[in-house]
């Protein structure tokens, strides 16, 4: 999870764009318990930290003495000052699950555990501007019914969610080529490339994948789950289209997968 949240700031940030992160785990604190964490796949070559030590000691996101949900809450609400018709917003949830009733758990170091609710984020992005485009990622383990949070919202706004697993699964239960839990390379997707594109673009990129791949169609399952719901939202560049496009699965390991999804979205 912290990989995956440090991954996702870096990439706005190199886009010179600053997101709003809160975490309850001091980025420091992870660096002397296990050490930086590494990406790459060992197989193919060296593998890179994901961040420097100067970035553990001087985290980009804020590290609150209290709990993290009524911050969530409150960015979630004022956000809907900040944007208009036609704009996109992505929130990004980065923690544990509970079976029980699908809540996301926030975990903190100096403080008790918080559950969020489906309930309480549909409250939260309902105060939405009209046509806002919005994407939510929720990593953690057992979604619930989190899925159906678009629909609930309403039709006047463009909202999209994506889990990292299906109803009453764990996140780890698929794991990427490179042997990482899904939720990573499944929330790195999204954000490799949150910018608008022409349709041209989108077979450019998709012909360097290999032959015949300027659409979604001919992938594996999972990418063209991944794609077929996404695509005309947020643009998976080349380097993750062909690290999903390598992942080896067979069908029916995605069957549960594919059911739980709503309606495709094509090009």
């Amino acid at each position: 999870m912290a990989t995956d949240f440090v991954m996702i700031a870096k990439k706005f940030m190199a886009d010179g764009l600053y997101p709003t992160c809160l975490s309850g785990t001091h980025l420091y604190d992870i660096t002397n318990i296990y050490g930086p964490f590494l990406f790459g796949r060992e197989d193919l070559r060296e593998r890179v930290p994901i961040y420097d030590s100067q970035e553990a000691m001087r985290p980009f996101y804020r590290l609150e003495a209290h709990g993290l949900k009524s911050h969530i809450m409150d960015w979630t609400r004022n956000d809907s000052n900040q944007v208009g018709s036609g704009d996109r917003s992505m929130i990004v949830l980065i923690g544990r699950g509970t079976q029980r009733d699908g809540a996301v758990t926030l975990c903190h170091q100096h403080a008790k555990q918080e559950f969020l609710s489906k309930a309480e984020m549909i409250a939260a992005v309902s105060v939405l501007p009209p046509n806002v485009r919005l994407l939510i990622i929720n990593e953690a383990c057992y979604p619930g019914t989190w899925a159906t949070i678009a629909p609930e919202v309403g039709t006047q706004r463009d909202v999209l969610v994506e889990t990292a697993a299906t109803l009453g699964e764990q996140s780890w239960s698929y794991t990427s080529g490179s042997g990482q839990n899904r939720c990573s390379l499944f929330g790195a997707a999204f954000v490799e490339e949150p910018t608008t594109q022409h349709h041209s673009r989108i077979v450019d990129e998709m012909r360097y994948v290999g032959p015949d791949q300027i659409t979604s169609a001919p992938l594996v399952i999972s990418a063209h789950a991944l794609l077929s719901h996404n695509i005309s939202h947020f643009i998976v560049a080349l380097q993750i289209a062909a690290a999903i496009t390598n992942v080896a699965s067979a069908p029916d390991r995605h069957e549960e997968f594919l059911q739980s999804r709503t309606s495709a979205r094509t090009f």
